[in-house]
């Protein structure tokens, strides 16, 4: 009977262990141990888009240690620990929300230590390789510079070049394959250029110049995987974005509105990456200084500004931004102006829509205002010079 009980108290007492040990797990805790900083404070934060967001703080003791804890998991991304001197390194906080890092105020990654983080081992294997390789070919880069232009493709030194992106390639891909749901994985596909092959040639035996740039755009997002929203706490998709849109697509409305639904259906993949997405194709729209852009951000309010869409939005943000594209909608370059019904010079009433001219320019102004003293005199001219041809 004693014997019976002693094994039920040994089945409880590791039954509350176990609960304790996962309940203790709940959170996250991040201790640091700076090597040469001592009684000050540091930082934690996370990237977010391009921009960096404050998460914690913690004291830094006598003894050069600092603890980041609380009751809630991070999400998981790229953390920043920030210095005094606003200086930081970068960690990998995802599945592991338990572990040490050990630093110092060089934040030479070859002084930075993990315990019980495999993700950041992982990461800092990586930045101490690409460290050295990096330097080494810009040696060879500097070496194959000092060349005529003639004899550079076949030097020896552009051969080390091949060499060592096919060393930096080999181990991407290796990373990748032995731990492809790491998100170092998915930020080294994510920024991964695709392979321009050569141009074809046509049936004349002329070259397609346009073909790797259209082999470009149509692979540029090849790597990135949308249902990641952990890309999202770094700056990659932000990064992608804004190069997508500014350098490979025609700066036209109707060209950014079918690139911004083919975006937008790729992020649907993930809820917070479509609504980072739409919000980023939206406010560049919105507050864009090229004249017309304003019609892209009433097509987005258009079609992705719904009460089941834009789930993050309240119902009056989201009555505001309706109101603000049906205000903007009827006014958009390229719109029949509404008719304007006026007086003239000489009091007799003139209706704009009667007018039969070719063009008609509208001038608003104010004789008292010191930009339209200087302006009208120049509209005056203009005037004189355009009527006779329909203006």
């Amino acid at each position: 009977m004693k014997s019976s009980i002693r094994i039920i108290l040994s089945i409880s007492f590791i039954i509350c262990s176990l609960v304790q040990a996962v309940k203790a797990k709940d959170g996250y805790q991040l201790k640091v141990h700076f090597t040469d900083l001592k009684d000050t404070t540091c930082l934690l934060a996370n990237h977010y888009g391009a921009k960096q967001y404050i998460q914690d703080s913690a004291r830094i003791d006598s003894k050069g240690n600092a603890v980041f804890e609380g009751k809630t998991a991070q999400r998981g991304g790229m953390y920043l620990i920030v210095l005094p001197n606003k200086r930081f390194f970068e960690v990998i906080v995802d599945k592991q929300q338990f572990f040490s890092v050990e630093a110092d105020t060089t934040l030479n990654p070859n002084n930075i230590k993990f315990k019980d983080s495999p993700d950041n081992d992982l990461f800092y294997d990586y930045l101490r390789f690409n460290s050295k390789l990096r330097k080494e070919m810009q040696d060879v880069q500097a070496q194959l510079n000092a060349l005529p232009e003639e004899k550079r493709k076949s030097s020896a030194e552009q051969k080390k070049l091949d060499d060592y992106e096919k060393q930096f390639d080999d181990y991407k891909n290796n990373v990748v394959a032995k731990n492809p749901k790491s998100l170092l994985a998915s930020i080294l596909k994510a920024t991964t250029d695709p392979k321009v092959p050569d141009p074809p040639k046509k049936a004349d035996g002329s070259i397609d110049s346009s073909f790797q740039y259209y082999y470009y755009k149509e692979h540029y997002f090849d790597g990135v995987d949308w249902s990641d929203y952990r890309l999202l706490r770094t700056p990659i998709i932000e990064s992608k974005l804004d190069y997508y849109f500014n350098k490979l697509v025609l700066q036209l409305v109707d060209s950014v509105n079918k690139e911004a639904d083919f975006v937008v259906r790729k992020a649907e993949a993930d809820t917070e990456v479509f609504k980072f997405t739409v919000w980023w194709i939206t406010h560049t729209y919105e507050t864009s200084k090229i004249m017309g852009m304003d019609a892209v951000f009433v097509h987005m309010v258009q079609n992705f500004y719904t009460k089941e869409k834009a789930y993050w939005m309240s119902e009056a943000d989201l009555f505001k931004i309706q109101d603000k594209a049906k205000q903007w909608a009827p006014i958009l370059v390229g719109k029949k102006c509404r008719n304007i019904v006026l007086q003239d010079t000489s009091g007799v009433y003139q209706s704009l829509y009667d007018m039969k001219s070719d063009y008609v320019v509208l001038f608003f102004w104010d004789p008292d205002c010191g930009h339209c003293q200087k302006a009208t005199p120049k509209v005056v001219e203009f005037y004189d010079k355009m009527k006779s041809k329909g203006v």
